[in-house]
């Protein structure tokens, strides 16, 4: 059994959102306070704390607005969370209270059912007792007028009334869904009741889905005065919570008060498997690291569980030939955090497998951002690790899922599209904070899979975690493009500000990116060259086309993002007269809208000699050299570009034309004497695409 389809409804910024979980492991990924965390919570609320630390805010704030109208007539918001599961016929036993008859000729069928925190009793008995507790408000409140008192007695209106009473207001309630309806965008469509009492229900939900919490900022401390848990204090949980005291070595517990030695064997006998689990798994250097190993602090009370600790243990011995090993607050937090994870969910499988008769078919595992102290490489083998693990220790006829949110691209490091959930930020024209869901397995490349997953696992992955994309022609505008973006402040105050990931595609490959970037909906930027060429004829006669100044008349564009994305046109001249809005397309509407916008050379001024042009150039060097030809006077022996002062305008035109094709040192080397000498001014195309981006930022609420 799995849980394949999960939907929440009305949960923080979840307003209504649909996300197919992966066989083994799903990975939610997104940008900040994009609701990634919210998909977690909301379990551990209705499995783990059956909706007792539930609050009126963590209803989206769209419900809030509804709470006020519940007086008219407006039904009362509610929670929900629906789950689709595909059952095995050999666990059709267990889901019996769920199938409808459509299951019955399958080899796997498929349930549904709802978890839904909502009123305790029917929608007027509560709009009755708020109205009771109203109307004594408003006659304490006649009698305060008298005395003229600013106190407005409770409640002042129905938000007010469950901010206090919600607990006593609102439960869990359980249903049994339609299977069929979860494979739509509508709301699940319910068949009955899940058993004949909330209790009952609860218990079923239990033997069918185990759900463990692997928590984000685990407070683990080198200190030993700091509160952060240690993880000698972790092993001495995992044994008295794993290991069967029945079967203690007791020749062994004797030798420990003749001999610590004899005890610290039997310590390591313990725990041995536990360890080599932790050592077996595929983790780089991890086979380097030191091994962990138990050593006693003598205690004649509470010998098992408060006398050890760990030590790491060194392969090399010294000239005694007793091996070196160090307490565990003198390793780094990453290493330490690693084991810590991995003896967790050891942990928790231990506690699921333990469970025989009762197991529950499903272990759903969700961890919260792995990657903290964790060293880059270490986040990258994070998953192949847990999910090695979870292969290892597989039965039949139970599961392991695991779901992990992450702001690292190193997690995600090592994985196809398909485990991949990317979860969008929503709320720019309704000003309600909301979540769109991307499945990437979804994602149609257009035969492009291959060079996407290779180019994000080279360049690890940012464009996942960002508010907005660029995509840059070449090495001098990804260098070059912060500090343009500084320098047009505070006209960039948002760009500036958001996580903007600039990825380095070229003028021939960018258009690769489209599927992707139509894909996610972020708002994205592409700055290429119009690369004009014309034709020519080479040694033997034929025809060919050769790199050309702009305003050859019958210049084409050799520029394949140019030609086949956007604006999809081929003639320089035609490119130059397009107007802004021609270089934007939108893709999708309402909320779930995106734009895309290419910046590429134009007309600009050129001053020479207060002789003024409107010339165009070929490349980003080409433009930013012909908009500061002032700024070349003065810096120009620096990068090998020296003009005539008596040279006509045109002439400078042809001669950077020509140095920019083949500029000393490259124009990487170009690129970074322009960072270091950074008096001139950003190219105009640039900075009207910097804006325009800025623009889209600014139109997003981020609440």
């Amino acid at each position: 059994m799995r849980i394949k389809t999960v939907r929440v409804e009305n949960f923080r910024r979840l307003r209504s959102v649909k996300i197919d979980l992966d066989k083994k492991a799903t990975v939610c990924v997104g940008a900040n306070n994009s609701g990634k965390t919210s998909i977690t919570h909301i379990f551990r609320s209705f499995f783990l704390h059956k909706g007792s630390d539930l609050t009126l805010y963590d209803f989206n704030s769209g419900c809030w607005e509804e709470f006020e109208q519940v007086g008219e007539g407006c039904p009362f918001p509610v929670i929900r969370l629906d789950l689709l599961l595909e059952v095995d016929r050999q666990d059709w036993y267990r889901v019996v209270q769920l199938m409808t008859l459509q299951d019955l000729d399958r080899e796997i069928g498929e349930v549904a059912l709802r978890v839904e925190f909502g009123p305790r009793e029917d929608h007027d008995t509560l709009v009755a007792r708020y109205a009771e507790a109203r109307g004594r408000a408003l006659q304490s409140g006649l009698d305060r007028s008298k005395e003229k008192s600013p106190y407005s007695p409770w409640p002042e209106n129905m938000w007010d009334y469950l901010d206090k009473m919600l607990k006593e207001s609102y439960a869990l309630s359980y249903h049994v869904l339609d299977p069929r309806s979860l494979h739509h965008e509508e709301p699940g469509v319910v068949v009955g009741p899940l058993e004949n009492s909330p209790t009952a229900a609860q218990n079923l939900l239990k033997r069918l889905i185990r759900v463990d919490m692997v928590d984000a900022q685990r407070f683990l401390s080198d200190d030993s005065t700091s509160n952060g848990r240690d993880l000698s204090r972790h092993l001495r949980r995992f044994y008295q919570r794993n290991i069967d005291t029945d079967e203690v070595d007791h020749d062994a517990l004797q030798a420990l008060h003749e001999s610590e030695r004899s005890y610290e064997k039997y310590l390591d006998r313990t725990f041995k498997d536990t360890f080599d689990s932790v050592h077996d798994i595929p983790y780089p250097g991890l086979k380097s690291m030191p091994r962990l190993v138990v050593r006693s602090r003598f205690d004649n009370e509470g010998l098992l569980t408060d006398s050890a600790s760990v030590h790491y243990e060194f392969s090399e011995t010294g000239e005694s030939g007793i091996p070196r090993e160090l307490p565990e607050r003198y390793n780094g937090l990453g290493y330490k955090n690693l084991l810590y994870m991995l003896i967790e969910i050891i942990d928790m499988y231990e506690q699921w497998s333990k469970k025989e008769a009762e197991r529950p078919a499903l272990h759903l595992v969700m961890i919260e951002e792995p990657e903290a102290h964790m060293h880059p490489q270490l986040q990258q083998a994070f998953l192949d690790a847990v999910s090695s693990h979870v292969e290892k220790k597989a039965e039949v006829g139970f599961h392991t899922q695991l779901v992990v949110t992450t702001h690292s691209p190193h997690i995600i490091h090592n994985t196809s599209f398909n485990p991949i959930r990317y979860f969008r930020r929503l709320g720019g024209l309704s000003g309600v904070p909301a979540t769109e869901i991307k499945d990437l397995s979804h994602l149609q490349t257009g035969g492009n899979s291959g060079f996407l997953r290779r180019f994000l696992k080279l360049t690890n992955c940012h464009l996942f975690f960002s508010e907005a994309v660029v995509l840059a022609e070449g090495d001098a505008e990804r260098v070059l493009l912060p500090m343009m973006i500084e320098r047009d402040m505070p006209r960039l105050t948002d760009l500036q500000r958001a996580h903007v990931s600039i990825l380095e595609v070229g003028g021939s490959h960018a258009f690769r990116f489209r599927p992707l970037v139509e894909f996610l909906g972020l708002p994205t930027l592409i700055i290429t060259d119009l690369d004009s060429v014309g034709p020519d004829e080479d040694r033997s006669g034929k025809r060919v086309w050769r790199a050309c100044r702009t305003d050859v008349d019958v210049a084409r564009t050799c520029n394949q993002t140019l030609k086949k994305w956007l604006p999809g046109e081929e003639r320089i001249k035609k490119l130059l007269a397009l107007s802004e809005d021609a270089k934007t397309k939108v893709y999708g509407s309402g909320e779930t809208r995106s734009r895309v916008r290419v910046a590429y050379q134009a007309r600009e001024r050129s001053v020479w000699n207060d002789d003024e042009l409107k010339v165009a150039g070929r490349t980003f060097e080409d433009a930013l050299l012909l908009e500061n030809l002032d700024w070349v006077k003065e810096h120009g022996e620096k990068i090998a570009l020296s003009l005539d002062p008596d040279a006509t305008h045109e002439e400078v035109v042809g001669q950077i034309h020509e140095f920019v094709r083949s500029p000393k040192g490259g124009k990487t080397n170009l690129a970074l004497t322009l960072l270091d000498l950074d008096t001139w001014e950003t190219p105009g195309y640039i900075k009207r695409g910097l804006r325009w981006l800025n623009d889209q930022l600014m139109e997003e609420t981020n609440l």
